[in-house]
């Protein structure tokens, strides 16, 4: 329970990371679309502008994606260990994980590869996540756990316990 507990927090401090260095991605991109539209050019096009506000925001998804992949990795962990989960469906999101870290820091150490990595990453994370979404819409909170049901009964046990406390 304790390393659980531990790659779960992991992969909230990852996400959370993700989500501030997306936003700041984010707010580049739009003052420099918004600076090439309304601010009178300095000696720059618009278009100039707004080409440095798309390479910043590219800029940024290569720095987000390692966060990210943690993410995928310990989130992929969990559901690997967890019982009501098929455990290929853990070990193909943290294969997506390790598609977002090689684009995320491949493009950053070499900028000339970040196209095939880009291809690399494309593959990994659809046969990664969207498995993993597949199953949570078909499955979810239904799906027999591995342990023959008996998690099941222990929650439901714990709520008609829970129920009949005054």
């Amino acid at each position: 329970r304790g390393l659980g507990s531990t790659v779960a927090l992991m992969a909230l401090a990852a996400r959370l990371l993700m989500a501030a260095l997306q936003s700041t991605g984010g707010l580049l991109l739009l003052a420099g679309v918004t600076a090439a539209t309304f601010l009178p050019p300095t000696g720059s096009s618009g278009e100039d502008v707004a080409a440095l506000a798309v390479a910043l925001h590219d800029g940024s998804v290569a720095v987000w994606e390692p966060f990210f992949a943690v993410h995928c990795v310990a989130v992929g962990t969990l559901l690997g260990r967890a019982p009501a989960v098929p455990r290929p469906l853990g070990v193909l999101l943290a294969c997506a994980g390790a598609g977002y870290a090689a684009h995320g820091l491949g493009s950053l150490l070499w900028p000339g590869a970040a196209p095939a990595l880009e291809a690399l990453a494309a593959v990994l994370a659809v046969g990664g996540e969207v498995p993993f979404v597949v199953w949570l819409v078909a499955r979810g909170n239904a799906a027999p756990s591995r342990d023959g049901g008996a998690l099941s009964r222990s929650r439901a046990q714990r709520s008609r316990d829970h129920a009949g406390a005054p």
